[in-house]
């Protein structure tokens, strides 16, 4: 098969000169920026020639890089996608990144890539299931501060949380956290969520019978997921606010600010970045709320072993209140868009596939509540929408600490920055048959290789440490709304992403249906 790629990050769009340019990028920026503060004349000749320098310096750097990795670590490189690098850059801040992504490895010869970005080192998309497992299980990769430290402004403070950190902070803030997780909390926590879904089933039931999915799912789920691990009642109008305010603020610090570096720099110059700096700061209200409440009613039994109580009391893992908040807005953003979307991919899948709706359904209802969760079938139904539709499709970033060498030959060097793209792997045609089709039965028989590329959760040590809990309400939600509701689809809506895919206005009917 003919590759997609070529050795270059030329295509046939892209001139050698525009390229160049590209390169210099830095340093263009740079010598605007000082021309709109300075202007040319008072930056003299050679303020000017240093800047372009700077350019020439990145441009220069930027090649030997290259030259040096295929002389010094025995092996090609990964190819570049196609395109110039505005056009990575570009595809990169829009919704369609994962498609775009995935219809490159599907029409090449590889499922790693580089794609070219205005910063040192190399940039590796990883679609190969055996190489993704090399990487998240060494101890040797590390998160790359320059992405993950972004994502700390979402909590208002920019203080640092679990996920953004590595190394003995890191460890000793999820040791913290992980009795809070454990099966006698997960099974609590799991029944205040039916609670939560049995109030949406009646809505139903007095309702048109038409819902919005997504934004039905993240209601539900960040009421459950506040009082069970915060020991706190959200009121509509705070998970509405809560919800828009994370989702403009993913926008520019997990989507927009982890590509375009320059935006953090310019910071109040940019809109955008106002924009989301003034709804950082609502989530953070919202927490600080939350923590005053529990501070007041105090520790009780019933708050005993939730993610508050273990937080709030800690004082070693988290030394002050700034840290405290943040990775509570961390549990509750994670928590709450991850599960939320998970639950609504899997009632869009059944809804668009009666036959498969209807076995399951029937498959439950020959079983008490209380034991749906040992339905196989279940499992399956949920097990294929999470692979069709991987909500996290690329949430594990890292820099390894060694060569790795790809299936195809290629050698990715030492501090190169990985995107391990879930969706790359959950949808590859030589692992899986028709990967594009929601087929539960492919999970009655797997192979290895299906369960190797199976990693909706990360592995190793960095893996999801709630991953229990989305797994419980995914099942728990899904079983209840499928035992009485019959589902069609009254509008597909639009996919998008940033951080999570996510079926944006996606609308469900639903039809009674006897017990």
């Amino acid at each position: 098969m003919m590759s997609v790629f070529s050795e270059s990050v030329l295509d046939d769009d892209t001139s050698v000169f525009g390229s160049f340019v590209e390169e210099l990028a830095p340093g263009l920026v740079l010598l605007l920026i000082a021309d709109a503060v300075w202007g040319i004349p008072k930056m003299g000749f050679f303020g000017t020639i240093a800047i372009l320098c700077i350019g020439l310096v990145y441009y220069f750097f930027g090649r030997l890089n290259d030259w040096y990795s295929k002389k010094i670590f025995g092996g090609i490189l990964p190819p570049f996608a196609p395109g110039s690098m505005m056009k990575h850059m570009e595809m990169a801040t829009c919704g369609q990144y994962p498609w775009w992504l995935l219809e490159i490895a599907n029409k090449s010869n590889s499922r790693v890539f580089r794609v070219s970005r205005p910063t040192k080192g190399h940039k590796c998309i990883v679609g190969e299931y055996q190489v993704a497992r090399e990487i998240l299980t060494d101890p040797q990769s590390k998160k790359p501060p320059a992405i993950y430290n972004q994502m700390r402004y979402v909590n208002g403070s920019g203080d640092a949380s679990m996920f953004t950190l590595n190394g003995k902070r890191w460890h000793a803030k999820r040791r913290a956290c992980v009795p809070a997780f454990s099966s006698s909390r997960v099974r609590k926590m799991n029944s205040i969520a039916l609670e939560h879904t049995e109030a949406f089933l009646e809505l139903l039931r007095n309702g048109d019978g038409v819902f919005d999915v997504s934004s039905d799912m993240q209601s539900l789920v960040l009421g459950a997921i506040s009082e069970s691990a915060f020991d706190y009642i959200m009121s509509p109008q705070e998970k509405k606010e809560f919800s828009e305010s994370v989702r403009l603020s993913l926008i520019e610090y997990a989507r927009n600010a982890t590509v375009h570096t320059y935006r953090s720099w310019l910071g109040w110059l940019l809109p955008g970045r106002r924009r989301a700096s003034v709804v950082a700061q609502r989530i953070r209200n919202i927490m600080i709320r939350v923590l005053k409440r529990y501070r007041e009613s105090g520790e009780t039994e019933g708050n005993r072993g939730t993610l508050i109580q273990l937080i709030a009391s800690d004082d070693n893992a988290f030394r002050n209140d700034d840290e405290k908040l943040a990775q509570l807005v961390e549990f509750l953003v994670a928590g709450h868009d991850t599960t939320s979307y998970s639950i609504s991919w899997a009632l869009i899948s059944l809804a668009k596939h009666p036959e498969i709706q209807t076995r399951l359904r029937d498959e439950l209802s020959r079983m008490r509540p209380e034991n749906w969760s040992q339905s196989e079938y279940l499992r399956m139904c949920m097990k294929e929408s999470t692979r069709l539709n991987p909500v996290s499709s690329s949430t594990s970033v890292r820099v390894i600490g060694r060569d790795i060498r790809t299936k195809g030959g290629y050698v990715i060097p030492k501090g190169s920055t990985c995107f391990l793209w879930f969706l790359l792997l959950s949808r590859d045609p030589s692992v899986f048959d028709d990967p594009d089709e929601y087929k539960p039965s492919r999970w009655e028989n797997p192979t290895r290789e299906m369960l190797d590329s199976f990693m909706p959760f990360s592995l190793g040590a960095r893996n999801c440490i709630g991953q229990t809990l989305a797994g419980a309400h995914l099942h728990t939600v899904v079983a209840r709304i499928c035992s009485e509701f019959e589902l069609t689809v009254e509008d597909e809506g639009k996919v998008d992403f940033f951080m999570t895919l996510k079926p944006i206005g996606a609308r469900l009917k639903v039809r009674r249906v006897s017990r």
